[in-house]
C-alpha cells in the first residue's frame, strides 16, 4: 500500500485504499480463532502481533458481529481488488481493457 501511494498515480489510489480496508480484516478472518455463539454469530479471537521491529505487549483482539453475510462481502472485495490491479497494470503497459 504504501508503495502504491509513493507513486502518487491516483489511478493508483483506489487501489491502496481497498487494500488499506481489506487485509486487516483478511488477516483477522484467517488467522483468528473462531468461536460461534447460540445466536448464530461469529466472533474472532486473535493473538496481538509483535515482532522485532514493532515490539508490542502481549494482548489480543477480539472481532464481533462477523455474519455469513458480511464474511461473503469480505469475500466478495478481493476479486474487485483484482480487477482494479489488472487494469492498473493494462494502463501502465498500455493494453486495452
Amino acid at each position: 500500500m504504501e508503495v502504491l501511494e509513493k507513486i502518487d498515480d491516483p489511478n493508483l489510489q483506489p487501489i491502496a485504499e481497498l487494500m488499506r480496508k481489506l487485509l486487516p480484516l483478511r488477516h483477522h478472518v484467517v488467522r483468528a480463532l473462531w468461536l460461534d455463539n447460540q445466536a448464530g454469530a461469529h466472533m474472532t479471537f486473535r493473538r496481538g502481533e509483535s515482532t522485532k521491529a514493532a515490539p508490542r505487549d502481549p494482548g489480543f483482539h477480539v472481532g464481533t458481529g462477523w455474519s455469513d453475510t458480511s464474511l461473503a462481502d469480505l469475500a466478495k472485495g478481493f476479486p474487485g481488488g483484482a480487477r482494479l490491479v489488472n487494469v492498473a497494470i493494462g494502463d501502465a503497459l498500455g493494453v486495452g481493457r
